[in-house]
């Protein structure tokens, strides 16, 4: 559990979610569930650009 866990301190901010839970899965790529989160915020967001990125 501790290999998922971000380095850094980090704000909580709403409108940039999807940027947090990259960075989450950019720290560590074997955080899948970080991964699915974030793609699962970007098409809540309606990011959808980024989202086929």
């Amino acid at each position: 559990m501790r290999s998922y866990r971000y380095k850094e301190r980090m704000f909580y901010n709403y409108a940039e979610k999807h940027k947090m839970l990259g960075l989450l899965f950019m720290n560590n790529t074997d955080n899948r569930l970080a991964l699915s989160y974030f793609m699962g915020q970007l098409l809540l967001d309606g990011e959808l650009q980024m989202f086929m990125g």
